[in-house]
């Protein structure tokens, strides 16, 4: 930790938090709302956090959030929570969410095929473009 109480993203934290996140929403969803809860509740778990504010749309989502600001102690940790989730045939919801370190940020999204621009400075949050 340096002195302004800034923690490195280790894969080690980042392997334990999605291996929950896979666990918990590998699990019948009936809503939107409830697959947000199962991850907050996850994240809780690790002193992390999300935007309370953000509106589940009923079609689905592919949603990009920097929680460096959402860490539940006196530490900062720059991190990435990326989500996405649809409703199936049948009428629940298939969720899929993993944390993702700044340095691997750009790989990972090419990998999901998400869209997304870059600022000029690679450390700040990246600005989604409409999809799904």
């Amino acid at each position: 930790m340096d002195s302004n109480n800034t923690i490195e993203c280790s894969l080690e934290f980042i392997n334990s938090v999605n291996s929950r996140l896979l666990a918990e929403l590998d699990a019948l969803i009936l809503s939107p709302e409830a697959g947000i809860q199962k991850i907050r509740k996850v994240l809780y778990q690790f002193g992390l956090d999300m935007p309370a504010l953000y509106d589940a749309s009923r079609d689905g989502d592919e949603v990009l959030f920097d929680i460096s600001d959402y860490f539940n102690d006196e530490s900062k940790i720059q991190i990435y929570l990326y989500f996405i989730y649809y409703q199936t045939e049948d009428g629940n919801y298939e969720f899929h969410s993993e944390l993702v370190c700044p340095d691997k940020l750009e790989e990972f999204l090419d990998d999901v095929d998400f869209d997304v621009d870059f600022d000029d400075d690679f450390d700040d949050e990246p600005s989604k473009s409409d999809s799904v």
